[in-house]
């Protein structure tokens, strides 16, 4: 199956000079745990609830002004939308992320994957072949 078939392309985007209140507060608005981070109209990273647990909350405590792009990682990690799904695990796991972007062929951001994106795809191929595996053993 490509990630194509189903990334998440309906996807919350900030700037990178707004301030981090803005994006825990479209977090909690909108149920989401990651959002796309762009700087002068180019997506430059992803910021996550970690990020701002982790990073922003301390920052925050001691009175400092935050921008979303001071916590952001900028080190895009990307499969290409036409990548299968094993693909998305091993670049996850290699990459210890819960969030990976897609790209098309001009390297444009296109979608986001997620990890619970793959594990309800990995549930639902799995009870398929349970399926199989409990009809032919009805035959034996």
């Amino acid at each position: 199956m490509k990630v194509s078939e189903f990334m998440i392309t309906d996807v919350l985007k900030v700037d990178a000079h707004d301030p981090l209140e803005l994006a825990a507060a479209l977090m909690r608005e909108h149920r989401v745990g990651m959002l796309v981070v762009e700087r002068d109209g180019k997506v430059c990273g992803f910021l996550t609830a970690r990020d701002i647990v982790y990073e922003g909350v301390a920052a925050l405590a001691e009175g400092k002004s935050v921008a979303i792009g001071d916590i952001t990682r900028n080190d895009l990690v990307t499969v290409h939308q036409d990548s299968d799904l094993f693909d998305v695990v091993r670049v996850m796991g290699n990459n210890r992320r819960w969030y990976i972007g897609v790209t098309d062929n001009a390297g444009e951001c296109v979608g986001i994957v997620s990890v619970d994106d793959v594990m309800v795809i990995m549930i639902s191929e799995f009870s398929h072949v349970a399926d199989v595996v409990t009809r032919y053993s009805k035959l034996l």
